[in-house]
C-alpha cells in the first residue's frame, strides 16, 4: 500500500516511514479488529516467521548449555572483539588494529 518509488528511483527511508505511518494511523482508527490485525498477523507469519522462530526456540530450550573457556577467542567473538576495537581512541586504521589482533591470538 505504501509507494516505493519507480525501478531505480527509491523513495527515501524518511517518506516510507511517514507514508506507513499514516496508514497504520487510519487502520488504527477505523478499522483495529479487521485490516490492523490483518497486518500484525501478516509480519508475524511473513517477517518474522514467528513458526520458525517458536520451533527454534523451543529446540534451544531442551538442549543443554555447555560452557567452555577457550584458549583463544574463536571466530564467533571477532565481530565483538572488532566493535572493542572501534571504541579506542587511536590514529590506527581498522585493519591495523585487526591485523594486531591477529597477530596477538594467531
Amino acid at each position: 500500500m505504501v509507494f516505493k518509488g519507480y525501478p531505480g528511483q527509491p523513495t527515501k527511508d524518511k517518506h516510507l516511514q511517514s507514508s506507513s505511518q499514516l496508514i497504520f494511523n487510519e487502520f488504527n482508527d477505523y478499522e483495529p479488529d479487521n485490516l490492523l490485525q490483518q497486518a500484525y498477523e501478516e509480519a508475524l507469519e511473513f517477517q518474522l516467521e514467528e513458526g520458525r522462530m517458536r520451533q527454534a526456540l523451543e529446540r534451544i530450550a531442551g538442549q543443554t548449555i555447555l560452557i567452555q573457556e577457550m584458549e583463544k577467542p574463536s571466530p564467533f567473538c571477532f565481530p565483538i572483539m572488532e566493535d572493542r576495537l572501534r571504541e579506542r581512541m587511536t590514529n590506527e586504521s581498522l585493519e591495523d588494529r585487526v591485523k594486531k589482533m591477529q597477530l596477538a591470538f594467531g
